[in-house]
């Protein structure tokens, strides 16, 4: 007699059908969830909702709702409001499941939907900062292999501090911390398209001038990056990743014994994350060929920053290099320029 309604997206309404869950709350208009799906025709739910209550009507014209034969006007009155008080009581039942199962799928569909637009959110996030940071190197032919050695030797640094040092409980109450440093991390020269190209491929020592010219990359990418991340605290009322890209790029040319630059600071008061992209980022530039220099080799390379732990480096994050100085080993090979 009655029949499910198909629901298929591009049909034209019909009579009877329900065809959506917006549909459902009013607004007729179809909408595609994954696959397609049957939701009862509200027919059917209504006369299955009227049913029982007309059966237990009919049924009370005959018996008392004791199972008797009525014997007095009485019985009848009392057993149809008894049938009718019942046959209500389980159609709100079946209404409340039937609306809890829809606010269930409705709440599943929004949560997809909201997961679908931020994954789309944060990988359009992502490739503008690593166009932002390709353009920042675009002096450099090295340029996309470095900036992907960067991310993830900053990212290979920063899981094993997470678990094994004294920064284990500072990085684990900050989800997404790490994630964010090694995305930051690839910024953190970007204050060199400010200085001119002479200067940056000069294949010479620089002068003291052009030393002092080159220095004030981290200055004024830090400061980009801390008005862009104001901008985010006005609005949200806290950081964004640009606090970290703020702290790495000012200071990732400071040193554990203070004689760095922009500020001069000395061990715990550079911010880890700064302290984290300074050894990836002499690792890198050590391993690679520059205008200056040929490329050194991994076993140099190492050994040059064990001489400057406790000097150039926060000893703990040397610690976590020469755990995985393999993995930077394999790292620097798979991304090698062709």
């Amino acid at each position: 007699m009655f029949k499910i309604a198909t629901v298929r997206p591009g049909n034209h309404k019909t009579k009877g059908e329900i065809k959506s869950l917006d549909q459902i709350a009013g607004k007729w208009k179809t909408v595609r969830i994954g696959r397609l799906f049957r939701v009862i025709d509200w027919k059917i739910v209504f006369l299955l909702s009227v049913v029982p209550v007309l059966r237990e009507l009919v049924m009370g014209l005959f018996f008392s709702h004791h199972g008797r034969p009525f014997a007095t006007p009485k019985d009848i009155i009392h057993t149809l409001l008894e049938t009718g008080f019942m046959a209500a009581i389980g159609v709100a039942i079946s209404w409340i499941r039937f609306s809890k199962r829809m606010v269930l799928h409705q709440k599943e569909l929004l949560e997809k939907m909201v997961a679908d637009r931020t994954e789309e959110i944060r990988l359009t996030q992502q490739a503008s900062i690593e166009a932002l940071a390709t353009l920042s190197e675009y002096h450099d032919t090295d340029t996309g292999d470095h900036i992907r050695r960067i991310r993830t030797f900053v990212h290979v640094l920063a899981q094993w501090l997470k678990k094994h040092s004294e920064h284990s409980d500072y990085l684990r109450q900050r989800p997404g911390y790490v994630e964010d440093l090694s995305l930051a991390a690839i910024l953190h020269d970007i204050g060199k398209n400010a200085v001119p190209e002479t200067i940056l491929a000069k294949p010479g020592k620089l002068t003291t001038e052009e030393f002092e010219l080159m220095k004030t990359h981290t200055t004024i990418a830090g400061q980009l990056f801390k008005k862009a991340n104001q901008l985010f605290v006005d609005h949200y009322g806290k950081d964004s990743y640009l606090a970290l890209a703020c702290d790495i790029a000012n200071y990732h040319h400071e040193r554990w014994d203070g004689d760095g630059y922009p500020q001069g600071l000395r061990g715990h008061a550079i911010p880890l994350s700064a302290r984290i992209v300074a050894l990836a980022d002499v690792y890198d530039a050590l391993t690679s060929k520059r205008p200056y220099k040929e490329p050194w080799s991994h076993e140099d390379t190492v050994k040059e920053i064990v001489k400057g732990s406790g000097t150039q480096f926060d000893p703990t994050v040397v610690g976590a290099f020469l755990a995985n100085e393999d993995v930077f080993r394999n790292i620097r090979r798979d991304f090698a320029s062709k």
